[in-house]
């Protein structure tokens, strides 16, 4: 199911089934995970808008898993599957995605934007990228180990069946979408939180992932030779390196743009 014909995509294997049973108990952690980060936020002044507007943008972001799934060859299995939440490009999203979106998008992204809110290094933009990083690794791998989805195509960089570019592309889009929030920060109060993190979460994620990924959508869909797969998953981590630097001229309080004062935030 993986055969790449003359200017198609790579196959999915959609004869694969999902796991109801696995689905149901990451649906239930993602729940009371979200539930009891949701309760943290609530209880600090400083966090009780941003982290539900913060849960709420990320929830929404997964709705661009389709198009993702499609570019990056990553399937859901759609047999047996009952706790589809929706169903775009025939690809379908459980609800357990949904949930994990909001944790993934939502809570590094609160995090990030907390931190950079209260003020940090171009060391400390590195070191904040870190988490949410290392969390998609960490969270792809444990969900992949239990077959809630799996990769196809000619993927780079995969060890244990996970493509290394993933977690470089989910993680510039979660920075994408912080950093746009950190910069419009003096305009929302309130319900604009909530509107801002709806629209740009998504959107930057869409934006992010695509900045990083790119060269890894033609190979995957391709017949190219393994240097240029492997080639190409290099580059989307080299591509995530100016990013983050960029990233870190922003933001951070000791950034050369702000001590020549090419650089003012409020």
């Amino acid at each position: 199911m993986n055969d790449i014909g003359p200017d198609l995509l790579a196959q999915p294997p959609m004869q694969s089934v999902f796991h109801n049973g696995i689905g149901d108990i990451a649906a239930t952690l993602w729940g009371v995970t979200g539930l009891a980060f949701l309760a943290w936020g609530l209880a600090g002044r400083d966090r009780r808008l941003i982290v539900p507007a913060m849960l709420l943008g990320g929830m929404c972001t997964s709705s661009v898993e389709p198009l993702l799934d499609v570019l990056s060859g990553c399937l859901h299995p759609i047999i047996d599957q009952r706790t589809a939440v929706f169903t775009l490009m025939g690809r379908s999203v459980p609800l357990w995605v949904v949930e994990c979106y909001g944790l993934y998008y939502g809570g590094f992204g609160s995090l990030n934007l907390l931190a950079f809110n209260k003020g940090v290094s171009r060391r400390g933009v590195w070191l904040w990228f870190l988490a949410p990083l290392l969390g998609d690794i960490l969270i792809e791998q444990s969900l992949l180990h239990y077959n809630l989805y799996l990769y196809y195509g000619n993927q780079a960089l995969e060890i244990s069946r996970f493509p290394l570019y993933q977690p470089a592309g989910n993680s510039v889009g979660e920075l994408f979408g912080v950093l746009t929030l950190f910069f419009l920060r003096p305009v929302l109060s309130g319900w604009r939180w909530f509107l801002a993190a709806v629209i740009a979460m998504p959107l930057c994620a869409v934006m992010g992932f695509n900045v990083v990924a790119w060269p890894t959508y033609y190979t995957v869909h391709s017949q190219a030779s393994q240097a240029v797969v492997q080639g190409s998953g290099v580059l989307a981590w080299v591509l995530t390196g100016v990013m983050v630097y960029l990233a870190s001229l922003l933001v951070a309080v000791d950034s050369p743009l702000r001590k020549t004062g090419h650089l003012v935030l409020a």
